[in-house]
């Protein structure tokens, strides 16, 4: 479902939570959240857990590549100090 072919992003829904996960072309996961609506929080999964923040405004990150994006959230990466980051923006599909 990925954008970026780098990377590797898989959707599951359960009870009502849509869960996401990003993997690396080593089929490493990286990262993972949890959302519901507008509501999103990070995984403690991954390599790169600690390295994600969940945005609610759609300002840009200098050099940052869009590696998922739908009507409900938008993944982006980014490199800083040589150490891969993550941007989360949910947005409330019901508007």
């Amino acid at each position: 479902m990925s954008n970026d072919p780098q990377w590797q992003v898989y959707e599951f829904v359960r009870d009502g939570i849509r869960y996401l996960q990003i993997n690396d072309g080593a089929n490493a996961t990286r990262a993972a959240i949890g959302q519901i609506g507008a509501t999103a929080w990070v995984l403690p999964l991954g390599r790169d857990a600690d390295h994600v923040a969940i945005q609610a405004n759609s300002s840009s990150v200098q050099n940052g590549r869009v590696v998922y994006r739908d009507e409900e959230v938008e993944v982006v990466h980014f490199l800083e100090s040589n150490q891969d980051r993550w941007i989360v923006r949910p947005r409330d599909a019901s508007r």
